[in-house]
C-alpha cells in the first residue's frame, strides 16, 4: 500500500495555492511574487469565503506589506472579518 500523499501543485490554481500558503500554520508568511501577478482576486475571495478561512487569511494578509495585494481585497477581507467577529460575539 502506497501512503504517499504529495500534492501535485501544477494542477492547482494560483488562487488555491496562495490560500494554502496563507493557512499553512506558520507565523511567517513568504509569498512568491510571481504567484500574485496573474491572480484572480475575486476567485481568491470566493475560495476564502467558501472554506471559511477568511479570518485567518485577513490576519495574515494584514501583516504583509505587499504592493501586489490590491487594497480592495484587504478591505473586503476586513469587512468579512468584522462581520464574522460581531456574529461570534452575538453567539
Amino acid at each position: 500500500m502506497n501512503n504517499n500523499y504529495e500534492v501535485d501543485l501544477p494542477i492547482l490554481h494560483n488562487e488555491l495555492i496562495l490560500l494554502l500558503e496563507l493557512t499553512n500554520g506558520n507565523d511567517t508568511v513568504t509569498i512568491k511574487e510571481e504567484l500574485l501577478v496573474n491572480l484572480d482576486w475575486n476567485k481568491f475571495l470566493q475560495l476564502a469565503r467558501h472554506h471559511r478561512v477568511f479570518p485567518l487569511i485577513y490576519s495574515k494578509i494584514n501583516k504583509i506589506n505587499n504592493e501586489f495585494i490590491p487594497s480592495h481585497v484587504v478591505q473586503t477581507l476586513y469587512q468579512d472579518y468584522k462581520i464574522n467577529t460581531i456574529k461570534m460575539l452575538q453567539l
